[in-house]
């Protein structure tokens, strides 16, 4: 059986690593909410070529659609899928943005990620490394150390 030292350092181990696994989970919500959500609205506003897709494929995946959209930026089709709420009609003619200089990437309106799913899960993230954070820094100051009744 462990001695009350040793479950004391124990603990103290254990509320240190909660504040350090917290710090370290909020600062990632922070990076999610504003590296790489304004990296996506940057790529986003990139795709400044007007041009016409039609919906080739619309199928259920889960609770969501697979959406393919066939678009033609030179002489070759070119295909691409994204995952939508609603189903969209096959043959029906969506406006679509393309880069410039590559025609890979692309941004439809309504089916392409925003920088706004980033920012909802970088919250999530700040959210649970601050409670974790907050918890071990709870624990710590709760702890009480021993009296010295040697006298």
């Amino acid at each position: 059986m462990a001695t009350y030292s040793e479950r004391s350092r124990r603990r103290l181990y254990g509320t240190r690593i909660a504040i350090a696994a917290g710090i370290i989970v909020f600062l990632i919500g922070l990076y999610f909410i504003f590296v790489i959500s304004g990296d996506t609205n940057r790529k986003n506003a990139e795709c400044t070529e007007e041009l016409v897709g039609t919906v080739v494929d619309s199928s259920a995946s889960g609770s969501k659609y697979s959406t393919t959209v066939e678009y033609t930026p030179g002489y070759s089709p070119m295909t691409v899928t994204f995952t939508t709420k609603d189903p969209y009609e096959v043959g029906k003619e969506i406006p679509m943005k393309m880069h410039p200089t590559s025609f890979t990437k692309v941004y439809i309106e309504g089916m392409s990620p925003t920088g706004k799913n980033d920012v909802v899960q970088g919250v999530i993230f700040s959210a649970v490394g601050a409670v974790l954070a907050a918890a071990g820094f709870a624990l710590e100051k709760g702890k009480k150390k021993p009296k010295d009744n040697s006298q």
